[in-house]
């Protein structure tokens, strides 16, 4: 079984709207667009790093807080030294994931509509023969279909 198709089948379920694309290369050509435009984002890996640099920032103040009534053993340190690291390592991998998976998802929402494929923009809910002027999933506003135009 090839290991990249694996990991495409991961990507769809971690993303649904991929799915939603009729062929293969309109699937791969909008998640690269996705992927970039997300990534490409400076003020996004800015605040990432802000936020890892804050994470140990509030565990070293807390310590200084609890070194001042509690004696602090080096066992205790170095346990705190791994909880560390692991919460380094843990929002270094998972964190651009978990945080950019709503931006990869909204853009390849736009790259669908751009397609003519009816999304809706908030949930990602397949709207194609949808004839109502509302998401049946969120309530969300859409632009209703009629005859298989959207109406203006």
């Amino acid at each position: 079984e090839d290991p990249r198709l694996r990991t495409r089948v991961f990507i769809c379920k971690f993303i649904p709207e991929l799915r939603l694309f009729e062929d293969a290369k309109d699937r791969e050509e909008a998640f690269q667009t996705a992927l970039h435009g997300c990534f490409a984002n400076l003020r996004f890996w800015s605040a990432f790093v802000l936020f890892v640099f804050g994470l140990c920032l509030a565990e070293k103040l807390i310590l200084r807080w609890l070194g001042a009534y509690v004696a602090i053993s080096t066992v205790t340190e170095r346990v705190l030294w791994w909880l560390r690291m692991a919460l380094v390592v843990f929002a270094g991998i998972y964190g651009p994931a978990w945080i950019s998976r709503r931006r990869i998802r909204r853009a390849l929402r736009k790259e669908l509509m751009k397609k003519g494929i009816r999304v809706c923009e908030e949930c990602g809910y397949d709207l194609r023969g949808q004839r109502e002027a509302r998401c049946p999933e969120c309530g969300c506003a859409t632009k209703p279909e009629k005859g298989g135009q959207l109406m203006t």
